[in-house]
C-alpha cells in the first residue's frame, strides 16, 4: 500500500513539473509577443520580439559549433535535427529567464509577483535536469543567455526606437 501511495505522489509530482516546464517553451513566448501586440503595448511587444530573435541568433550557432549530446541523446539526420539534439544552451532556461526579467520589470518589481515567478522559473530550470533534457551547465548557460538577451533587447529597443 505504501509503495502505491509513493508512486501516486511521484506521478503527480512529475506531471506537475512537466506542465510548469511548458512555461519555458517557444509557444508561450510567442503567445506573450502576440498578446502585447494586440494590447498595443508597443515597447513591450518590441522587447519580446527582439528577445526571441536574439535568443535564437545566439543559441543556434552555439548549438552548432559547440554541439553537446543531451543526457538522453537524440538522433538527427540534418542540421535542424542537430540544432534540436544539442544540449547547450538550454533554450527553456533562456526563454523562462528572459520572461522572468521582462515581467518583473513590467510589474515594477512587485515583491510577491517576483517571488512566485522566480519559483516557477526555478521549477522550469529544475525540470530540464530532472527529466534528463539537459545537464546543469546547459541550464546555467541558458540562464546567462536569457539575462544577456533581455538587457541587450532593452538596450537595442531604446536605441533604435524612441517610444
Amino acid at each position: 500500500m505504501t509503495k502505491d501511495v509513493v508512486d501516486y505522489f511521484m506521478k503527480v509530482f512529475e506531471d506537475s513539473i512537466k506542465k510548469i516546464s511548458t512555461l519555458g517553451s517557444y509557444q508561450i513566448f510567442i503567445v506573450f509577443i502576440l498578446s502585447f501586440l494586440f494590447l498595443a503595448m508597443t515597447k513591450e511587444f518590441l522587447i519580446l520580439f527582439m528577445g526571441i530573435i536574439l535568443l535564437y541568433t545566439f543559441a543556434v550557432p552555439i548549438r552548432l559549433i559547440f554541439f553537446k549530446e543531451r543526457p538522453i541523446p537524440k538522433k538527427f539526420n540534418d542540421v535542424f535535427g542537430r540544432i534540436s539534439a544539442s544540449s547547450i544552451p538550454s533554450l527553456h532556461s533562456a526563454r523562462s529567464t528572459f520572461l522572468l526579467l521582462f515581467f518583473v520589470y513590467l510589474t515594477k518589481v512587485n515583491v510577491l509577483f517576483t517571488f512566485f515567478a522566480s519559483v516557477v522559473v526555478l521549477i522550469v530550470l529544475f525540470s530540464r535536469v530532472y527529466f534528463k533534457k539537459h545537464y546543469v551547465v546547459d541550464v546555467v548557460v541558458g540562464v546567462m543567455l536569457g539575462i544577456f538577451c533581455y538587457y541587450l533587447a532593452n538596450y537595442l529597443i531604446d536605441m533604435l526606437f524612441v517610444i
